[in-house]
């Protein structure tokens, strides 16, 4: 089973937030920073791994990202944004309304969730 999303969903903190597959890219960006060599994110779910289907590879707009390299410039901007958004002083802070989100995060006594 492949994980697919669009770009846009890794920032867009709604309820299908896809946390480890962003978690992964930061990984991939850091590493593809410092090295010309192929970057291949990847996810493993082991109740996936006996699926004739399974694929270890993040999709983004249904395209397997065997390279970070090809989607890191694109990547890199936006979660430029977004920390950018985050640290703006001129926009207030105002935590997700989904509680799910909420339910393993380690800073949610900040927030008062």
């Amino acid at each position: 089973e492949k994980a697919n999303y669009s770009m846009d969903a890794l920032f867009s903190g709604n309820g299908d937030f896809p946390e480890n597959a962003l978690q992964i890219f930061i990984y991939s960006l850091m590493w593809t920073d410092k090295t010309d060599m192929q970057v291949s994110p990847m996810l493993y779910y082991i109740p996936s791994l006996s699926s004739n289907k399974f694929t270890p590879y993040i999709c983004i707009d249904k395209y397997p990202v065997k390279d970070f390299h090809t989607i890191a410039m694109d990547f890199k901007e936006k979660l430029i944004n977004l920390l950018a958004d985050i640290i703006d002083p001129n926009k207030p802070f105002s935590p997700t309304e989904n509680y799910r989100n909420c339910t393993y995060c380690d800073y949610k006594s900040i927030c008062g969730k």
